[in-house]
């Protein structure tokens, strides 16, 4: 990806979102299927959390050129699952560089609160869009 500190390319960042939003509806659609048992796993889960790590950084390059987000264009179901994702995803990103003091408790805290993104992103695809549903999570505690 080119830097845009030096050349920003409206088009290409455009382009580059509309490519990986497909692959996030195509993966998503998919993993919908793995939950509900219609299908095996495949690196699901894998591919949605690079996807939409991808596709949080093009939206944060969109902003830095003063652009509207293109995920406030995403249908309903889309919208859920995006929202849902990006949670998951944060928190993720968030685990990738902890700082060296952490305590036990604090380890523990962040994996239940990465275990209970994930968990709110799976049932928002159970849900598939459906305003109705109301999953219940199980959240575990250490």
């Amino acid at each position: 990806m080119p830097d845009l500190f030096i050349n920003p390319d409206e088009q290409f960042l455009l382009a580059r979102w509309d490519h990986l939003t497909a692959i996030f509806r195509i993966v998503i659609r998919d993993y919908h299927r793995v939950l509900t048992g219609d299908e095996t796993p495949d690196r699901h889960r894998t591919i949605i959390i690079q996807t939409v790590s991808d596709l949080i950084d093009l939206e944060a390059d969109l902003f830095r050129l003063g652009k509207d987000s293109p995920s406030d264009l995403f249908d309903s179901r889309v919208r859920v699952a995006w929202q849902a994702a990006v949670g998951w995803v944060g928190e993720l990103r968030g685990w990738r560089f902890p700082h060296p003091n952490m305590t036990v408790e604090e380890i523990e805290e962040s994996l239940v609160r990465r275990k209970l993104a994930e968990e709110r992103f799976n049932a928002a695809l159970q849900c598939d869009g459906d305003p109705e549903c109301s999953p219940t999570l199980v959240v575990q505690s250490f």
